[in-house]
């Protein structure tokens, strides 16, 4: 399944299709092994311990693991395949042949042959599964402790089977006409004593073509602010070439300004730097797209600031056949980082 997910066909947006394709992962595994679902207890994220080995060495000796257990699974099904192939075709010629004696033994073949196959199904078919979810428990729990390791986070928690609801996001009015949200690690916790949510998700719009990709893949965090604002704000930070996941949802929304790689959308006789602050607007251009970060769309309400930070499958895939790279995880931390210490600056 796994190697499936990893070769799936490109779209115009290959990077997010192949992504959102991997979000499924666990639940594949969940459906094909009726497993019992994960329980509701919020798994508490810690600081990390200095006397512990460094979490990408953790994740890329877990993934070795996996992974080599994958490839041997593999080739030992693959040799079975062979095998009762072989065999297979064996007890026809023998069923086929005109004495009775060869026949009997090219039944009992075919059926020694096909209760094999079951044994070894029903023996084997948890067990690469559960190791999955196993890595991606402890993948999980190491990245979290890792992205909140700022010691202006606290009470942070997360519930590993718990999902953004499609109303968590509709609210925001980024993007029009969304009709799905798979999501995966959505974490609760404080930043500097403010409540928030943070969740990877992928987001999809009402479609007929089955080949579109969806709208967003990347980070959502939602937080709290103290402004006073007449309907919303929508900035967009974007590539100057291919630009993707910008927003849809402008609606009544006038252009404030504009230049080749930021829009600022709000209703026409809005003072963006009245509303949001000038130390606000100089730190979202931190925010500016790079060689991971596709895109970035800023949605601020009175009371309310959603950050939508869209990234590639370098990112948001979870590592499998290739090893961890500590150095994309580490930009993408400082990027939501940066977000949280932007809505801090709302409004100066």
């Amino acid at each position: 399944k796994i190697n499936n997910i990893y070769d799936a066909a490109s779209s115009e947006k290959e990077y997010s299709t192949k992504t959102f394709l991997n979000w499924f992962v666990n639940e594949q595994f969940e459906e094909e092994t009726s497993a019992p679902a994960e329980s509701n207890e919020r798994v508490v994220v810690n600081k990390p311990n200095e006397d512990e080995e460094p979490y990408d060495v953790t994740i890329e000796n877990s993934r070795k693991k996996l992974f080599a257990d994958y490839s041997k699974s593999r080739k030992i099904s693959n040799i079975i395949t062979a095998v009762i192939l072989v065999v297979a075709i064996v007890a026809m010629l023998l069923i086929t042949q005109q004495d009775s004696l060869m026949t009997l033994f090219g039944w009992i073949l075919a059926g020694g042959s096909l209760i094999g196959l079951v044994v070894y199904y029903m023996i084997n078919k948890n067990k690469f599964p559960n190791k999955t979810r196993e890595y991606i428990k402890e993948l999980t729990l190491k990245l979290n402790e890792n992205t909140f390791k700022d010691e202006r986070f606290n009470n942070v928690s997360y519930d590993p089977a718990e999902k953004l609801n499609i109303e968590d996001v509709v609210g925001d009015s980024v993007y029009e006409n969304l009709s799905a949200i798979a999501s995966r690690n959505v974490v609760k916790g404080n930043f500097n004593e403010k409540e928030f949510l943070y969740a990877e998700a992928a987001l999809s719009k009402v479609s007929t073509n089955k080949k579109e990709g969806p709208i967003f893949v990347g980070k959502y965090i939602s937080l709290p602010n103290n402004i006073e604002l007449r309907g919303r704000i929508i900035i967009n930070l974007k590539k100057k070439e291919n630009p993707v996941d910008l927003p849809t949802s402008i609606g009544n929304l006038d252009v404030l300004e504009e230049t080749e790689d930021m829009v600022i959308y709000g209703f026409k006789d809005t003072d963006v730097k009245a509303a949001l602050g000038t130390l606000f607007l100089s730190k979202i251009k931190e925010l500016a797209p790079n060689e991971h970060l596709m895109n970035a769309n800023i949605v601020v309400w009175a009371g309310k600031t959603g950050f939508y930070l869209s990234y590639d499958d370098a990112i948001m895939g979870l590592p499998f056949d290739k090893p961890f790279n500590k150095d994309c995880n580490e930009a993408s931390v400082n990027d939501v980082v940066k977000a949280f210490e932007c809505n801090e600056a709302l409004g100066k």
